[in-house]
């Protein structure tokens, strides 16, 4: 099977292909959705949508463009169901990302979330704290 940038992937079709993969190379799901963020953040996504990595200075600006980015990259998609966060800031330096998604791909989104703080050059502290909830405390 072949995963293109403008098609949608059923749940039914990543999990048994995320799970077979952590079998084979003896990961975690938490070391493949790391690497998976890291690959996709800071090699495979840039070169494809440049213009939105480069819209923003910091990954404070780039999370709470998230929405608006899911929504403008998926528009062209049939089907398409990018996962969306609420944003909750606990204060100047936490933000708490509500997951909203009938997948069950939190751990991606944390892998992610870290990524994109290594690829803003940012130190954060990365954190799944439930099924639909992970924290990001920023430096």
């Amino acid at each position: 099977t072949i995963f293109t940038p403008n098609s949608d992937v059923a749940e039914e079709r990543t999990l048994p292909l995320i799970t077979a993969i952590c079998k084979r190379l003896n990961l975690t799901l938490v070391q493949a959705a790391d690497a998976f963020g890291e690959h996709w953040v800071n090699v495979y996504s840039p070169r494809l949508y440049k213009h939105l990595y480069s819209k923003h200075k910091t990954s404070r600006a780039f999370f709470e463009d998230i929405n608006a980015m899911h929504q403008r990259l998926t528009r062209q998609v049939p089907n398409a169901r990018p996962p969306r966060f609420v944003l909750e800031w606990k204060n100047d330096k936490v933000l708490v990302m509500h997951y909203q998604s009938g997948r069950s791909l939190i751990d991606i989104a944390v892998g992610m979330a870290r990524a994109i703080g290594r690829y803003y050059g940012e130190a954060l502290e990365v954190t799944r704290v439930s099924d639909s909830e992970l924290r990001i405390a920023f430096p």
